[in-house]
């Protein structure tokens, strides 16, 4: 089963479904997914910043949806070309690295074992699957560099720095692995201590800057730092150094569990050899500093809660090295990783419709029409303040000339000017001091959530936002 295709025809072929998939699996959802409701919410306007993500995922969605219109094909259409760039930079890095094509081609099959990514990343990741190009483009820079050291690749390098920082804040703990690592790696050495890395660090500060300037611009930072504490602050208990470690390694197994199970199988039947390709030793270096990396900063954050989400772009590169210890003899390997591959995304693709006809609930089967249908009729002068991005963006896909605003925005201040009637949406009866709710809707939407409905002379001035104003 290699359908008669080799090297980019074939990894073409792999990106083109993978695209096509993402596309598909969005024409069967009634609402969007959490992360495409809050790009359908915060594409309403251009800033510098949006929420405790960076902000460059949010400008290429709005200037994809100044293209075709904000739609669920706009909304799917971005990840689906991030996810098929994902998958030939993985190629193209693993080509140059293992300087096998065979092998670079199992490269990009093994990503079906990665769970996060076989189905997360296909079906719902924004930021997190724009981090994992930068990733891959990162250190295909690296390896790019350790060829030639022109000041092309530098500048290349630079501009993977730029768009890795307003890709996810955690780059930044690939930035600190690469510089730890060059005092084990004598190609890192050379690559880093050579003066025209300057120019790749003021390419990057230069694209960083303005979204820099933007978190310290206001209290932007104080809730970046809120929110990030929020989610890393897990139901766990234990000791302060053994949860960290504990919480990190339950995710990492969870993200490669079906590797390690693969690996087993390939182990049984004698197909890998347990000897890193030469030309891998300064990636393999990188890897284990970049573990050491991240167990030592979520010890000292003291993370109660480590999501696979978050190790997944720091890891996928490394599928490489995995794949770099298998044997030559990998004809079958490579037809096994076609059906697996393939069989993945057929399951992706049909597995809304197929929940659907079993009556099976899902989050992405809500239909909020209802609810859009009730504000344009009784309120279609007023402003709409819904509780957060999630409804705001759902809202939002149905009602595309309307300027919609949410409680959890903490940068909206700005956007909001004069004096404007209101209906403000909140989760709770207590949201605006004395004014008392005219309203409700009681286990709404698919969180089951009791939503309370009041009316606002001055949506500027309201008391539900005293965090802003």
């Amino acid at each position: 089963m290699n359908f008669g295709l080799k090297g980019r025809r074939f990894i073409g072929f792999l990106v083109l479904l993978s695209f096509l998939a993402i596309i598909t699996i969005s024409r069967f959802k009634v609402s969007l997914e959490l992360e495409d409701a809050e790009q359908a919410y915060y594409t309403q306007s251009w800033r510098l910043g949006y929420d405790d993500q960076p902000p460059l995922y949010t400008w290429v969605q709005k200037a994809a949806n100044t293209i075709f219109g904000l739609s669920k094909f706009s909304l799917s259409f971005l990840r689906g070309v991030l996810y098929a760039a994902t998958l030939a930079g993985l190629y193209f890095l693993a080509k140059k690295i293992l300087n096998n094509d065979r092998k670079a081609q199992l490269v990009v099959l093994s990503t079906a074992l990665v769970p996060v990514f076989a189905d997360f990343a296909l079906r719902r990741l924004s930021h997190t699957l724009l981090l994992c190009f930068a990733v891959v483009l990162s250190c295909l820079a690296l390896a790019r560099l350790k060829e030639r050291k022109s000041i092309w690749n530098y500048v290349f390098l630079g501009i993977c720095l730029g768009i890795g920082m307003l890709s996810k804040y955690n780059y930044v703990l690939l930035v600190a692995a690469m510089s730890i690592a060059v005092w084990f790696s004598k190609d890192l050495r050379e690559i880093v201590l050579d003066i025209k890395i300057f120019i790749s660090v003021i390419i990057g500060l230069l694209l960083f800057l303005p979204h820099l300037y933007w978190i310290f611009s206001s209290d932007y930072l104080h809730w970046i730092r809120e929110s990030v504490s929020s989610k890393m602050d897990g139901k766990t208990s234990g000791s302060i150094i053994l949860r960290p470690i504990w919480n990190t390694s339950l995710a990492f197994v969870q993200t490669a569990s079906l590797l390690v199970l693969a690996t087993l199988l390939l182990w049984w039947t004698k197909r890998i050899k347990w000897k890193v390709h030469g030309g891998a030793k300064w990636f393999l270096k990188l890897f284990v500093v970049q573990i050491m990396t991240l167990l030592v900063f979520f010890i000292v954050v003291d993370a109660g809660s480590v999501q696979t989400r978050w190790l997944l772009p720091l890891f996928l590169p490394y599928l490489i090295l995995w794949i770099g210890c298998l044997s030559e003899d990998n004809g079958r390997l490579r037809q096994w990783g076609v059906f697996i591959f393939v069989l993945f995304v057929v399951f992706q693709v049909i597995r809304t419709p197929t929940e659907i006809l079993m009556g099976i609930k899902s989050d992405n089967q809500f239909d909020y029409a209802p609810l859009s249908t009730m504000l344009r009729e009784k309120y279609p002068e007023e402003v709409w303040v819904l509780p957060d991005v999630t409804y705001g963006g759902q809202i939002r896909l149905l009602n595309k000339e309307r300027t919609i605003y949410t409680l959890d925005d903490f940068s909206i201040a700005a956007n909001v000017k004069g004096s404007q009637k209101g209906v403000v949406l909140a989760k709770t009866k207590d949201c605006c001091d004395t004014i008392r709710p005219i309203d409700s809707l009681m286990q709404y939407g698919p969180e089951k959530d009791d939503v309370f409905l009041f009316e606002v002379d001055d949506v500027a001035q309201m008391s539900c936002w005293p965090h802003l104003f």
